[in-house]
């Protein structure tokens, strides 16, 4: 799978991509929403996105708190493409994000432990 990862913690990120790297998926990392909006925007063939709910901010989203950029672009990345797979991953529990409706959207809370990292790849994989 080609898959978008947006996570702004380096040693996540960098522990996230080397995993699912190792699972032969083909990673583009990007650590902001800007960057990723870009990105997504380049290239529209990705078959998931991993989406750091409380992200960086950009510069072009200064005006967000942290986690209204990771819903606004998980809006924007659905605007784009409704039907592409976002695996949401945030140390946030769930009951704060209202993204229910979504049938394409799964929410991982951070860290990942050895019971939900399973999980989290085998929803990605079988997606």
């Amino acid at each position: 799978m080609k898959i978008l990862v947006i996570e702004d913690s380096p040693e996540f990120a960098g522990y996230l991509k080397d995993d699912l790297i190792c699972r032969g998926h083909k990673i583009t990392l990007k650590k902001d929403a800007d960057d990723a909006i870009d990105e997504f925007c380049k290239i529209h063939q990705y078959d998931a996105v991993v989406l750091d709910l409380m992200l960086r901010l950009g510069s072009r989203m200064s005006h967000m708190e942290g986690e209204e950029t990771g819903i606004a672009l998980y809006i924007r990345i659905r605007e784009m493409n409704p039907n592409i797979p976002i695996l949401i991953l945030s140390a946030r529990d769930k009951s704060s994000v209202l993204l229910d409706q979504d049938t394409r959207l799964r929410y991982f809370e951070k860290p990942l432990t050895s019971i939900n990292r399973q999980s989290f790849y085998t929803m990605l994989e079988d997606w």
